[in-house]
Parts: C-alpha cells; sequence; structure tokens
C-alpha cells in the first residue's frame, strides 16, 4: 500500500509525495499497476491530487473527513491484480472526487460507507466490465458513465447525480435518486440514447412497464 503523505495538494507523480516514496501506477514497473493507494489523514483540509498521466492500480481508498479531489488531463485506471483482487474504491469516511476520467480494466466494486459520497465528476467509462455499487453512502456521477457493454449493478446505498448512463443498469436493492427505491431486481436495456442519471431513469422504467400493461390488455 501506498499512502498520500503530502499533507496538501500535489502531483500524483511525485514519489517523495507518498509513503513509501515510489509513484503508484507510472507503468515503468510491472507490479506497479496492482498497487492499493491510501489517500487518509495527511491533509486537515480539502485537498487536489493531480495527475497529467494515465495512471493504473488495484486499488483506491478514501478515510479522511476532508475531501481529496483527484484530478489532471490524465485519467486512473483500474486494474485486477495478479495476486487475485479485484479492483477496488473504498470511501470509509469523507467526501471524495474524481474531477479525472476513471477506466475500469476489470469488475469492480464501489463501496460507499453510511454518510460518505463518492463523486465522478468526469467520464467513467467501465469498458464492458461490472460495477457494483455496495455501502449504504452515495455514488454521484455528474458526467458519462459509459457502460461500453458492462453494466452498472446498484446493490447499496445510493446512485444520483445529475449525469447520463450510456447502458445497462441494475438495481438490486438501492435507491436511484431522486425517486424511490426499487425493491425488486430490474434491468433497464441499453438505449439508443442516454438515459438521465435519476429522474429520466425512473421515467424511463415508467414507460416500459405502462408499454407492457397496455401489451397485455391488448
Amino acid at each position: 500500500m501506498l499512502t498520500w503523505s503530502a499533507g496538501a495538494a500535489g502531483n500524483w507523480n511525485t514519489d517523495s509525495n507518498w509513503n513509501p516514496q515510489r509513484i503508484p501506477g507510472d507503468g515503468t514497473r510491472p507490479q506497479s499497476s496492482y498497487e492499493t493507494v491510501l489517500f487518509g489523514n495527511s491533509i486537515n483540509a480539502p485537498a487536489t491530487v493531480f495527475t497529467d498521466e494515465q495512471v493504473t492500480v488495484n486499488r483506491v481508498q478514501f478515510d479522511n473527513t476532508a475531501t481529496y479531489v483527484i484530478a489532471g488531463f490524465g485519467g486512473v485506471n483500474l486494474i485486477a491484480s495478479t495476486a487475485g483482487p479485484l479492483p477496488k474504491i473504498e470511501v470509509d469516511s469523507g467526501t471524495h472526487q474524481f474531477q479525472a476520467a476513471v477506466k475500469l480494466l476489470a469488475d469492480t466494486t464501489a463501496d460507499v460507507a453510511s454518510g460518505s459520497t463518492l463523486t465522478f465528476n468526469n467520464e467513467l467509462n467501465l469498458m464492458g466490465n461490472l460495477l457494483t455499487k455496495t455501502g449504504t453512502g452515495t455514488m454521484q456521477v455528474n458526467n458519462q458513465l459509459t457502460t461500453a457493454g458492462g453494466t452498472l449493478d446498484l446493490q447499496q446505498g445510493t446512485v444520483s447525480g445529475v449525469g447520463t448512463i450510456g447502458g445497462n443498469v441494475i438495481n438490486d436493492g438501492g435507491t436511484i435518486s431522486p425517486g424511490d427505491s426499487v425493491d425488486v431486481q430490474s434491468v433497464v436495456p441499453e438505449p439508443s440514447a442516454a438515459l438521465l442519471l435519476g429522474l429520466g431513469l425512473l421515467c424511463g422504467l415508467g414507460l416500459l412497464r405502462s408499454t407492457g400493461e397496455r401489451q397485455q390488455s391488448g
């Protein structure tokens, strides 16, 4: 595990900002792609960690009531470890966000604790993989969520935001906000146009149900 130790905002790609002092996911070492990075208690106020390069890690963990923002013209890629663990983004406390684009190179879990929020303000591309949302906290999507043949599986908590979903969504017991929790599993097939996350998605489900009722009555 590599822990952010700069104590303030800084460049992801500076080794002295990490403990131990090496750059995670820099692509020059094969093992770098299978590392866990922890954004913990080194900051006492909101801080931006920026990368203008692509970085690839196995797990990103946030655990601080002060907000971390991961930003930059690069991007964060999540990859499976050869040791076994699938990728994971974990929020143990606080509200944190990605302003850099995020790509999933394998099935990934986003686990957000109660009272916490994980926000994607740039593109989130599932690359054909499964993104499973667990934990009773909130995941916000404020840009395009591109499944590329993959699926978002909402098992717990809330998915909200002002972005769009261009693919399959399974609600397996969570809440798509605004709106009420869906009690039974429902699958939204990939639409010809993206559905507005939240209200638009719920309206789409309502239209599908209404069509089915008319066909049965006919």
